[in-house]
């Protein structure tokens, strides 16, 4: 999974591109997880493009798409924020989130 900075988060956003965006921080249990459930998706689902970006480093970003907790994953499409997950404890609810941005 890649990881963006806020200048690839704004570019995807200018060129209303559909993906997921994985907010996390490096010392979160709960961020870590997620992430390998993600891997999975990203097995499953090769056409989705999924990345991760570091909250610490989002202060702008943070406060526009009003993220309050990690680990939280977004889906964006047509530069709109389709689908937020938080409290994600399976691999199935990640999936569901994530159905929408299939081709």
């Amino acid at each position: 999974m890649k990881e963006w900075s806020t200048t690839e988060f704004k570019a995807a956003i200018l060129s209303k591109s559909a993906f997921a965006v994985l907010f996390y921080t490096p010392m979160c249990g709960g961020c870590q997880l997620v992430e390998r459930y993600l891997h999975f998706a990203e097995a499953a689902m090769p056409e989705v493009q999924i990345v991760k970006m570091n909250v610490n480093y989002l202060p702008e970003v943070i406060a526009k798409y009003e993220i309050k907790s990690v680990p939280s994953i977004y889906v964006f499409s047509d530069d709109m924020v389709g689908e937020r997950l938080s409290a994600i404890d399976n691999v199935t609810r990640i999936y569901e989130g994530l159905e929408k941005l299939r081709n």
